[in-house]
């Protein structure tokens, strides 16, 4: 309490002149006793889109949070290119040698006869045994990220080319079981990917997650990806994984398409008066550029 009560908080006019974006800004400045002064400041939280946590935060977090629950074992990493069909007796068998984690990342280019039916699985054996991992193995860097989502947006036949290239040259590779899942976080991607395409609007991808009885998926993924054809979905990316249930072993179905953001305008009701963007009693006027989150 005694140092709350010398802590003084004022406005900076300069911080509100910048705009919303910058509402979490603050500029800290301190005193010390011997008349040194230290200033620091900061525009976005630690943790939120614009300051995102190191990947070494991260692990460092995760491992002090389940260390004591749930010690990490080496695994190794199994990849095969395979089609939809066999893909259920493969997992089994993988399940059976004793594979802890699985993933099928499928074709996304319509104009192929491989779309939604052939794709790269990537199993997760253990080691049994703690091995040396190479300080230098194979991973894609945000460049390559970057590159790989814009493929996927205008040649996407390349962008699963590639993605299975690189993970089918990865296979034998050595992971820790609880940071082999980690990934990068593009922060505003597809703003930045809207300008390179040249994009008349704002985009973005949502994602919507599945689940699959495992008898039912091979039949599934046909009626999907018929009805993908049929509508012209845009598909960026899809991947199968397998989820142990309770009663049914179920597999997981993400599918991630590409949306673009129009202005959606609902007219006030009954009040005649015109839409500006405020509130009304019996209506509202909303943008879908200036409420929505890029993804």
């Amino acid at each position: 309490m005694a140092l709350a009560e010398k802590v003084e908080v004022l406005h900076d006019p300069d911080i509100t002149a910048r705009g919303s974006n910058f509402r979490h800004m603050v500029r800290v400045e301190v005193r010390l006793a011997d008349g040194t002064v230290l200033e620091e400041t900061v525009e976005a939280p630690r943790g939120s889109e614009l300051s995102f946590a190191s990947e070494a935060d991260v692990v460092a977090k995760f491992r002090k949070l389940a260390g004591r629950t749930l010690a990490p074992s080496q695994v190794e990493r199994v990849v095969e290119m395979l089609e939809i069909d066999g893909l259920v007796d493969t997992l089994e068998q993988r399940i059976c040698r004793g594979a802890l984690y699985g993933d099928f990342q499928f074709a996304i280019d319509p104009t192929s006869p491989q779309f939604m039916r052939t794709g790269i699985l990537s199993c997760y054996h253990p080691t049994g045994e703690c091995r040396n991992v190479p300080p230098r193995q194979r991973r894609l860097a945000q460049s390559d990220w970057n590159r790989l989502l814009e493929l996927a947006h205008r040649d996407k036949g390349r962008a699963f080319e590639e993605f299975a290239a690189f993970y089918l040259s990865t296979s034998g590779q050595l992971y820790w079981s609880d940071t082999h899942q980690l990934n990068l976080y593009l922060e505003n991607y597809h703003g930045a990917l809207d300008e390179r395409l040249g994009a008349s609007m704002h985009g973005g991808e949502m994602i919507t997650e599945l689940y699959v009885p495992r008898s039912c998926l091979a039949v599934f993924m046909e009626e999907i990806r018929r009805d993908f054809l049929e509508r012209s979905v845009d598909l960026i990316y899809g991947t199968i994984r397998l989820i142990e249930g309770v009663t049914r072993t179920e597999t997981m179905v993400v599918l991630s398409t590409h949306t673009e953001r129009t202005q959606i305008v609902v007219a006030p009701e009954e009040t005649g008066e015109p839409g500006n963007g405020r509130r009304h009693r019996h209506g509202a006027v909303k943008n879908g550029l200036g409420e929505s989150k890029r993804t």
